[in-house]
């Protein structure tokens, strides 16, 4: 999936039921975890060692930051 960076994003409403998936942590390629939690009625994104940041969802899978030009596709394991 490729992303244009600097195009302006649109936030969609944060839905629990839809976005509630998200939750929890995920491992990169580079063994980092990114650990993704409900706050305040939103998501914030934790990289071990880092602040959280919060991340505001344009998709159902694809959230962004408004504090840097960044985009997150978070899939989450589903249950077969």
């Amino acid at each position: 999936m490729q992303y244009e960076q600097a195009r302006p994003r649109t936030e969609v409403r944060f839905d629990p039921e839809r976005h509630g998936s998200v939750v929890g942590d995920f491992q990169f390629e580079s063994g980092d975890v990114l650990c993704i939690t409900r706050r305040d009625g939103g998501l914030m994104a934790q990289l071990a060692g880092q602040s959280a940041i919060e991340i505001y969802p344009e998709t159902e899978d694809v959230f962004f930051y408004r504090i840097v030009q960044a985009q997150l596709f978070l899939q989450p394991q589903r249950a077969w």
